[in-house]
């Protein structure tokens, strides 16, 4: 099964990872608190744009919510929304996945009704689609976890960036997940 990366690796001319946020024309913003979620310090070295863990888990695993922001080259006549193509299947392969919510807004769509009307702005061809999945699964190690994910392409000429923003959680309360899907929903590139 291709992932999104997988998608994005056989598109690109070059891609790289972006984990110093000066080296990207705007912001990558979420919303959220940073006093129950401060921002780890060892993301960029992980990879990772953004690392958020929570300060007092309730388990031994270690609730967060990271960023991951890629930057890439593509021919002009490259369909970026192409990275969306069955994109609910990567999370349904998880070991035994229970979907909550799955949406998807191509370019074409207005995402202004949508929880995607903070995906970014429509003018210059910017936005190019969005997902979100959120969903329950077993980890081998960590027992049930809940996840939310949104993966969001702009682009402007044939340079676009994709963000992830994954939020995972061992807590088992429904209060817990809405919080944590409005935050992974927040994330978003303004510039």
């Amino acid at each position: 099964m291709q992932t999104i990366y997988d998608r994005l690796a056989l598109m690109a001319v070059t891609q790289s990872r972006v984990v110093d946020p000066r080296t990207v024309t705007g912001q990558i913003l979420v919303d959220i608190d940073a006093d129950r979620w401060p921002e780890d310090p060892t993301a960029g070295s992980l990879g990772y744009f953004g690392l958020y863990v929570a300060k007092n888990p309730a388990t031994e695993f270690r609730d967060n919510v990271l960023l991951v922001l890629t930057r890439f080259i593509v021919d002009t006549d490259i369909d970026v929304s192409f990275l969306f193509y069955d994109i609910e299947r990567e999370a349904r392969a998880l070991l035994e996945w229970m979907e909550q919510d799955t949406q998807f807004v191509e370019a074409e769509m207005d995402p202004t009704p949508t929880l995607y009307a903070e995906a970014g702005r429509r003018e210059s061809g910017c936005y190019e689609g969005a997902a979100l999945q959120s969903g329950c699964y077993r980890d081998p190690d960590a027992g049930w976890l809940f996840t939310a994910t949104k993966y969001v392409a702009y682009q402007r000429a044939n340079v676009v960036y994709l963000l992830q923003c994954t939020a995972t959680s061992a807590s088992q309360e429904r209060e817990t997940w809405r919080e944590l899907t409005a935050v992974v929903r927040s994330a978003r590139f303004e510039g």
